[in-house]
């Protein structure tokens, strides 16, 4: 069977032997089995060495015939020469030896196949062959059993061919904010690659020329010329340049790397928030895994504030007004291998001036006639609007009396003119709100001296409540006393902090004028904020309680002959007096408003008979506070 096989390659031989092919693409050259590849039908210019001196298709030594291959060569777009070959035993085990011939190089193996494959290469021209050439193109047959070897003839292109190839655009390119810019990528290794161009553009549509290059060897740019660098995205494109010039074609509208631009507006005074956004960062290579943002107080160095695949950010940070902050976006891929970071983006906060103390100094009753109540606060020009609070239940609930819009002095005061000072104490506090309308509570509250007093026969006993709240608390309470109005005080007592009454004998003074009272209240030294802070209660004024006596018999012709308040009445209007003379059985004898005169035993000019009668007596105190006296008399003759 074997030999049946081989008699039929070597007919087809015969018969193919004298048949030259030729069309525009290929030429195909067969030579005989006893005329050297070397003299096939080869233009005059060219002269192809046979390697091989292969002089016949037998096997030295043999009958066998070796398998028939037959080559066709078209080239493509004048720098790709496809082959293409079949072969007369197609199932014969070994390898395709595609080899390739140039005047300069001869015969150079330049792929190998194996026989299952298949049967075509495409061998694109690289370096150096920039210039048109012409190549001759065998394919050589290496049987595995050694014995069926063989090589196809020599074809050649119909034109000559160069490296018109397209280099490979580099991968893995990343860029970073310096400044300057730093543009990284993996450097192509294979020889063909003469240099790298960096173009840069901020509007797609606008490349420009390439503003740099790198070497082969080199796989990386420094851009220093990218300025403003941090107000701008920035995009970039790396092209390859070959040895025989051939440029590279990226995709101009995808494939670029960006510059993060980082915008991070400068909060207004009142806004405790930088809000941050960003570009999304294009072509991470191995994909992108999220974002990280980083802060610098301007104290500490720079650390990570958050995770997050989001390109925008709200930091809500307790920014510190004078306090320079930065910002910083990192970007990276999903392994961990590559990473970029964009400008550094801050300003120095200037956020609104609020009220760090707020305090009422003191709070007195002025001139009798309204409480005064004074107030510091700091900074200066840090409160917008000061609320002044009152409560008239002893601090339990507080509303709104008064409010002072912009305060221009740190130390000054409120007039409450609607408080009834003489009938209760009162708690103060205020309100500070700042220009953002945050508001801080007074550091303290502070309730009014309300002084009262009370008079018995033999001392006026006066009462008060404690002063509140002073921050060095109360040294201690001084009580005065004026006389019907006059204009001279005396200091009658010096009390303690704890002292909450006094009792002023009557002696010393005149008891039949009214007495005024008030106690002031002393804060002790040391206050930074008012020194020599003093709290004036109200003034209190009694008068001794009116006293009218009565004889209970007189006789209208002996030594007491009218019958009327003996001695002189103390503490009485006697404008308000009137007495009312009875009968035993209630019968209205008399009536009189003469303090005086008195009644002198006579109704109607008669005499009275001798005998027990009743009065009535009404009148006022010198403070108008009424009274009644009842009784019974004896007239006697």
């Amino acid at each position: 069977m074997k030999s049946s096989i081989y008699l039929f390659r070597l007919l087809l031989l015969v018969f193919l032997l004298p048949v030259v092919y030729v069309n525009a693409d290929t030429v195909l050259l067969y030579c005989n089995l006893n005329t050297n590849p070397e003299n096939a039908l080869l233009p005059k210019t060219s002269v192809i060495p046979d390697l091989y001196k292969t002089t016949t298709n037998l096997k030295p030594g043999t009958s066998q015939v070796p398998p028939t291959i037959i080559l066709t060569v078209d080239p493509f777009l004048s720098s790709v020469a496809l082959l293409k070959w079949t072969t007369s035993d197609p199932g014969l085990q070994g390898d395709y030896i595609v080899q390739r011939y140039t005047l300069a190089d001869g015969w150079v193996d330049i792929a190998t196949l194996p026989f299952s494959t298949v049967l075509a290469y495409n061998d694109v021209i690289t370096f150096p062959y920039c210039n048109p050439t012409d190549f001759s193109y065998r394919i050589h047959f290496l049987s595995a059993s050694g014995l069926d070897d063989a090589f196809s003839l020599i074809v050649k292109p119909s034109s000559p061919l160069s490296d018109l190839t397209t280099p490979e655009n580099v991968s893995n390119l990343l860029v970073s904010v310096g400044p300057p810019m730093l543009l990284i990528w993996d450097r192509i290794t294979n020889d063909s690659i003469w240099r790298y161009d960096i173009q840069r553009t901020v509007d797609l549509n606008a490349w420009g020329p390439p503003i740099g290059s790198a070497t082969a060897a080199e796989r990386n740019f420094w851009d220093a010329n990218a300025i403003p660098a941090c107000e701008s995205a920035f995009k970039y494109i790396v092209t390859t340049i070959d040895r025989c010039g051939n440029h590279s074609a990226p995709d101009y509208e995808n494939n670029y790397v960006q510059t993060i631009k980082l915008d991070v507006p400068k909060p207004g005074p009142c806004d405790k928030s930088a809000k941050l956004v960003w570009n999304s960062y294009k072509n991470m290579p191995g994909g992108l895994s999220g974002y990280t943002v980083y802060r610098i107080d301007g104290i500490t160095s720079s650390f990570k504030i958050i995770d997050l695949s989001d390109t925008s950010y709200v930091d809500t940070y307790n920014f510190q007004d004078g306090v320079t902050y930065l910002y910083s976006i990192g970007a990276r891929d999903i392994n961990g291998q590559y990473s970029t970071v964009s400008c550094q983006v801050g300003w120095t906060y200037k956020g609104n001036t609020t009220p760090d103390t707020v305090y009422i100094t003191q709070v007195g009753v002025e001139n009798n006639s309204y409480i005064n109540i004074k107030y510091y606060f700091s900074p200066v020009n840090s409160v917008d609007t000061l609320v002044l609070e009152r409560s008239d239940d002893g601090g339990a609930n507080y509303h709104v009396i008064d409010t002072l819009k912009s305060p221009a002095m740190q130390q000054s005061y409120f007039n409450d003119t609607t408080a009834d000072f003489n009938a209760q104490s009162y708690c103060y506090r205020l309100v500070a709100i700042d220009k953002c309308g945050n508001s801080t509570n007074s550091m303290n509250t502070s309730k009014s001296v309300w002084l009262q007093c009370a008079s018995t026969e033999t001392e006026n006993n006066l009462d008060w409540n404690t002063y509140e709240t002073w921050l060095q608390g109360v040294a201690g309470y001084d009580t005065y006393r004026i006389l019907n109005n006059e204009s001279v005080t005396a200091t009658i007592v010096n009390s303690g902090p704890s002292a909450i009454s006094y009792s002023d004998p009557l002696s010393g003074y005149d008891q039949t004028k009214m007495a005024c009272y008030w106690v002031e209240a002393k804060e002790n030294a040391g206050n930074p904020y008012l020194q020599n802070a003093i709290s004036k209660s109200n003034t209190c004024c009694v008068l001794k309680d009116a006293v009218l006596y009565m004889p209970n018999a007189f006789n209208p012709e002996g030594k007491n002959k009218v019958f009327r308040p003996v001695p002189e009445p103390l503490f009485v209007d006697t404008k308000s007096f009137k007495m009312t003379i009875f009968s035993r059985w209630g019968q209205q004898l008399f009536e009189t408003t003469d303090i005086v005169n008195g009644w002198d035993g006579t109704v109607n000019g008669q005499f009275t008979p001798v005998g027990q009668y009743n009065y009535l007596i009404t009148y006022k105190s010198l403070e108008g506070k009424d009274y009644t006296k009842r009784g019974s008399v004896l007239l006697v003759r």
